[in-house]
């Protein structure tokens, strides 16, 4: 104690201390108090982090500075542990977002080229069975025996319906994989394409808003913009009860502006703290993938809106 007694502020300051003693005292003389971080030195010159408070008082005619700090040291190390476990999350969910980004351009590939086969492939070769089977419809006629032509006859027919169905899902399942509208006549038309296939589905009264009619962008941001609507609307169908759906597809400036809304039963709130299960994730993850921002909004009883923001070029 004695030693410190015969120590002033200048023994404990660093030449890292940034104070300047005329400003802090004369800040303290107006405000009474100053609470400030700065460096000090330990009796063997080691520097280490300080938190300071220094009151002024006033007592029977003489004026007292109680200055009173603590070694901040730990916790300037957990600040900083803190900060660089942030810096690494950052840089990790980056990393993380361009690793979806690729893996999603490399799936709608494969779909594309898949849906392609499937179509041009398995379309020729059940064409050329239908072909084949016409062929044997019109030589029924060379067969003498009425009975065996009549069961020939219904045989050939009972073909030509499983071929009708066969070819009908091959084209729904190219379409899944990949819409051929979508690369034929654009974004605004395969959108309109999708919204009439799902009012087919089910008794959905749409109402639609794209403007411009050609909205040209990159193919990787058009095909998620197209399934963000496809996986929208999927959850319309599944979830919602809804009977009439509003989507809207508006270019502004250098963004495009993205709202489905449905006037359905809403999503519970348990329901959505759960986005997973209803497929809502991948739609913020094709958002994000995008650079761009998303909003739900969803009451029950009050329908649901998906909201999306995609900066494009």
């Amino acid at each position: 104690i004695d030693e410190i007694k015969n120590l002033n502020i200048s023994d404990l300051r660093t030449d890292s201390d940034i104070i300047d003693l005329n400003e802090f005292f004369n800040s303290i003389n107006i405000y009474k108090s100053s609470k400030y971080n700065t460096i000090h030195r330990t009796k063997d010159g080691r520097e280490f982090p300080v938190s300071v408070v220094t009151n002024k008082i006033s007592q029977f005619g003489k004026v007292y500075y109680i200055h009173v700090s603590w070694d901040i040291s730990e916790k300037i190390e957990q600040d900083n542990l803190i900060k660089k476990n942030q810096e690494l999350l950052k840089k990790t969910n980056k990393t993380l977002q361009y690793l979806l980004k690729n893996f999603q351009a490399k799936v709608e590939e494969e779909k594309k080229i898949i849906s392609r086969e499937i179509h041009d492939q398995l379309g020729q070769e059940l064409t050329a069975i239908k072909m084949d089977v016409s062929i044997l419809n019109k030589n029924l006629n060379r067969i003498n025996d009425s009975g065996l032509r009549e069961e020939m006859a219904n045989e050939i027919e009972s073909i030509n319906n499983l071929i009708n169905r066969a070819v009908n899902s091959v084209r729904q399942l190219a379409t899944k994989l990949r819409p051929g509208v979508l690369d034929k006549l654009g974004l605004a038309e395969a959108i309109r394409w999708l919204a009439n296939d799902y009012a087919s589905r089910g008794k959905l009264e749409f109402e639609i808003e794209i403007n411009p009619d050609d909205i040209e962008i990159e193919d990787d941001k058009a095909t998620n913009i197209f399934r963000i609507f496809q996986e929208a609307l999927t959850n319309v169908i599944r979830h919602s009860e809804a009977t009439k759906v509003q989507i809207k597809l508006i270019k502004e400036s250098n963004q495009l502006n993205i709202l489905i809304s449905d006037n359905g039963k809403g999503i519970p709130p348990e329901v959505l703290d759960n986005r997973d299960s209803i497929g809502l994730y991948s739609i913020e993850e094709r958002t994000k993938s995008m650079d761009g921002k998303f909003n739900l909004i969803s009451s029950t009883g009050g329908g649901t809106s998906i909201e999306a923001i995609i900066p494009i070029k």
